[in-house]
């Protein structure tokens, strides 16, 4: 307790003195705080004092566990020793006698306990809904932050599909390029011996499913050889070039494929043809590559021709290799008469 209370007397009644703590100070927080670091059991304060330090400080964890009520109050009214004032001052005892002051003292005890709980409820709901506040402003910083992220990410994503569709239809280009090269002739721009050894094959069979007539036409520069010695090989390549363009000038459907056979032949294979169809086709080559006029001063011939052999299969077993066979002997029949001619057979007729 506080040393030099009014009620230390009526404490020593009761309490030893050497249970009694007292101390010597003119405010009273060493004494709560001694109460809550436990160094003494029970503090022994003016109650209505207590609470008015208590809702001042918030020594809400502070607890009142007993009041005493068994002493009385006392109250006293100094008035100065004057005649004047004797009348005055019985007025006053018989009040003092007469007044009961202990609902008024209840009243107030209650009320001032309704109003720390409200103020302690209000602070608590104030704490719950701050705290609130910073856990969804936690929640929102990290919403963000992962929003920001996940943004960032799918940018990233997206940027790296973009450039594997760049490269997956650059790889697809390359493909069809390379794939096209290695069906092309390089000089000439037309299918190559390979592409037209899987297209003999593939039109022979549709040919032994469908009966349809296939003619196959090989084709060869007459006295080459001469215009090179002659000319020089770079001659020789554009001459080659011009034989290619007036073969695709005359073969005029998609489905006919014209192909370079190696060094100055050529071949036409003609789905679908008759005999006579492709030999008419023959013939319109060499027309067209006469009306070109290509030079060929060493030769025989002052312009360049061509010799031609043409084969159709018609009905029968034979294979596209006998096929090709019969299209390459037509052509040494023709060379063998003279050169710049065609030369002819079908294959039924044969069998």
């Amino acid at each position: 307790m506080i040393k030099g209370v009014a009620f230390e007397p009526i404490l020593h009644e009761f309490v030893g003195a050497s249970r009694l703590v007292t101390f010597d100070r003119t405010d009273s927080d060493a004494l709560f705080q001694a109460l809550r670091q436990n160094q003494v059991d029970v503090a022994v304060f003016n109650k209505s004092i207590f609470e008015e330090k208590r809702f001042q400080h918030e020594y809400f964890d502070l607890e009142v566990v007993h009041t005493l009520r068994d002493m009385p109050r006392a109250y006293g009214f100094y008035f100065h020793a004057s005649p004047a004032n004797e009348h005055l001052v019985a007025v006053f005892n018989r009040y003092l006698a007469a007044i009961d002051v202990s609902q008024a003292v209840l009243a107030y005890e209650d009320g001032e306990r309704e109003f720390i709980e409200r103020y302690v409820l209000r602070r608590s709901q104030r704490l719950y809904w701050q705290a609130g506040i910073a856990v969804a402003l936690v929640l929102a910083a990290v919403f963000l932050v992962a929003l920001h992220r996940y943004r960032r990410l799918m940018r990233l994503v997206l940027e790296r599909n973009r450039r594997i569709v760049r490269q997956q239809r650059a790889l697809v280009a390359s493909h069809r390029e390379l794939e096209k090269l290695s069906q092309t002739d390089g000089l000439t721009g037309l299918a190559n011996r390979r592409e037209f050894d899987h297209a003999l094959l593939r039109e022979h069979a549709r040919q032994q499913r469908t009966k349809t007539a296939l003619s196959l036409l090989m084709i060869d520069i007459d006295y080459f050889k001469c215009v090179n010695d002659h000319y020089g090989h770079a001659v020789g390549d554009d001459y080659l070039r011009a034989v290619a363009r007036a073969l695709t000038a005359s073969v005029g459907r998609a489905t006919d494929i014209v192909a370079r056979f190696g060094g100055e032949e050529f071949v036409c294979l003609l789905p679908n043809t008759s005999a006579v169809d492709a030999r008419a086709m023959a013939e319109r080559i060499r027309d067209n590559l006469a009306q070109v006029a290509l030079p060929s001063a060493a030769a025989p011939h002052p312009v360049l021709t061509l010799s031609i052999g043409v084969a159709t299969l018609v009905g029968g077993d034979a294979s596209a290799q006998d096929l090709l066979v019969a299209a390459d002997t037509q052509l040494y029949t023709a060379k063998r008469a003279g050169r710049d001619r065609v030369a002819s057979v079908v294959l039924d007729a044969m069998q």
